[in-house]
């Protein structure tokens, strides 16, 4: 069974958006200790979820990352989706 070239072009997309999200991760700059701030689950899952959106819009739509950010971001999505995790952490107790 084969993939249509569409969808994985999408994955694709989803999974560099996911990788480049993730980086931002460590490009926090370091303490005067030389550590880096804690890992926050709350601030990584909607920043992970957006980068995977706008990855896979970036690549279904042929545009670049950066277009696919604005493009969403004109849509109000980051907010959102902090908006939705906000309220899922919230009920979680997180």
């Amino acid at each position: 069974m084969q993939i249509p070239d569409e969808i994985v072009t999408v994955l694709a997309g989803a999974l560099g958006g996911a990788v480049y999200a993730t980086s931002g991760y460590f490009d926090n700059p370091k303490d005067a200790q030389g550590l880096r701030p804690a890992f926050d689950a709350g601030k990584f899952l909607p920043t992970l979820v957006l980068g995977v959106l706008i990855g896979g819009v970036g690549a279904a739509l042929g545009i670049s990352y950066d277009q696919a950010a604005g493009l969403l971001a004109t849509f109000g999505l980051p907010a959102i989706v902090a908006k939705v995790f906000k309220a899922a952490m919230t009920r979680v107790g997180g």
